[in-house]
């Protein structure tokens, strides 16, 4: 029996020709598989041959392009291109349907990937290269950098910490709102965390190269307790609750805590390293912290802490090494050392209340200054202003005792008054 191509034979009459051109002619004994259809395009792409249906009804055409797409998936960008070829572009008003679109970009408030969609990179390869999106969730990241870019702050915000808060430690909030960046408001941004009523601190807030000043610490209780067995962590040697070095930047402490007596280990209330810096609030600040520091700094480091308390410390401020604290108004009483500056560092403690130290209430050594004007350094065991190997201070209408003649250059130093 003969075999007819492109036309049905009836009676010697050709009826009903098939209106295209043919490049190629294969025959098959059996039903085309999916892999011999895809076969057939991978032998177009070599340039075998091709069949054109430009002149095919547009049903057929999409009937035909959506059989392929359904049985073909995914194939190399260049085959996408011929298979596109067999589809239909619409256009009816602001609305476009189409089979393959090759842009260089893409600007688009909204993409959506329909059901047993996907969207994938030129170069993907299941599990060597690029990535791809499906609809339904799973992505798969092969050699892919994700970058998370934080959110603008843009307008005041406050979380609150401890059992009823949004977060159960400081360190939790701290990290939530570092995902933030604060841009400029005239007036300024606050990012606030409030420690909730009953909150104990049982954590470090240990802080390294990274500016958090922006951040300010409140508490609804008007002192907060520091677990001292929690403090185990080292900075530079010390255990602090609060600690920061390599130039960054606390919070801001506006809150008053207290160091429990739950180990005898020496601790840290606040401690800057390193070019470190620190804000300490007006009442603010970390007391009882004996066998240790109130407030330390050293090594360039740098705390704003005007009328903030430090008292009943072994230390109660200290700033050594070319470090600095603005201490004026402040109280550091009942220490063994109320105010100490050493090794080329300065302390501002205009009007500071030093009272009742064990052994010094300022203490100025290896060319440390100390403006102690009005400084109040009564009741100290040894005295009340004393100098040491070259230290400074000015005692003028204070009140304590001298640890030289006031006045008098000694090389102990100088004591102003």
């Amino acid at each position: 029996m003969p075999l007819f191509v492109g036309t049905q034979y009836k009676k010697t009459v050709d009826l009903y020709f098939f209106h295209a051109s043919i490049a190629e002619l294969r025959a098959y004994l059996h039903l085309l598989t999916p892999a011999d259809v895809k076969t057939l395009y991978m032998l177009k792409a070599a340039g075998t041959g091709l069949v054109t249906t430009d002149k095919l009804a547009v049903k057929a055409r999409e009937d035909i392009s959506q059989s392929i797409l359904d049985t073909l998936g995914s194939l190399a960008f260049e085959n996408q291109v011929e298979l596109s070829k067999l589809g239909s572009t619409v256009i009816e008003g602001g609305y476009l349907k189409t089979v393959l679109i090759d842009l260089v970009s893409l600007f688009s408030k909204q993409i959506t990937i329909k059901n047993g969609g996907l969207i994938e990179s030129d170069n993907y390869q299941e599990g060597i290269s690029g990535f791809r999106l499906n609809s339904d969730g799973h992505a798969d990241l092969n050699d892919v950098s994700v970058r998370n870019y934080p959110a603008k702050l843009a307008a005041n915000i406050e979380v609150t910490v401890g059992v009823s808060g949004d977060f159960l430690t400081i360190n939790e909030a701290l990290k939530f709102l570092t995902g933030y960046v604060p841009v400029y408001e005239a007036g300024g941004i606050s990012a606030t965390v409030k420690l909730k009523s009953g909150f104990v601190m049982e954590e470090q807030v240990l802080v390294k190269g990274v500016n958090l000043s922006w951040i300010r610490i409140i508490s609804e209780d008007s002192q907060v307790t520091i677990n001292r067995a929690s403090l185990v962590s080292e900075m530079n040697y010390e255990l602090p609750a609060f600690g920061v070095e390599q130039g960054g930047s606390l919070p801001a402490i506006d809150c008053l805590f207290s160091m429990d007596n739950s180990v005898s280990t020496s601790v840290v209330g606040i401690y800057a390293n390193n070019g470190g810096r620190v804000i300490v609030e007006v009442g603010a600040g970390v007391i009882d912290v004996t066998d240790g520091y109130g407030l330390y700094v050293e090594n360039g480091s740098y705390a704003d802490a005007l009328s903030a308390k430090f008292s009943n410390a072994a230390i109660g401020v200290l700033a050594n090494s070319a470090s600095s604290i603005n201490f004026s108004g402040g109280e550091a009483k009942n220490c063994f050392f109320g105010v100490h500056c050493l090794r080329a560092s300065s302390v501002n403690a205009i009007s500071v209340d030093v009272s009742n130290c064990s052994d010094y209430g300022f203490n100025a050594v290896e060319c440390g200054k100390i403006n102690a004007h009005q400084g109040e350094a009564t009741g100290a065991g040894l005295f009340g202003f004393r100098v040491m190997t070259g230290g400074l201070i000015n005692a003028y209408y204070g009140n304590g005792t001298l640890s030289i003649p006031k006045n008098s250059l000694r090389s102990e130093g100088i004591i102003f008054q």
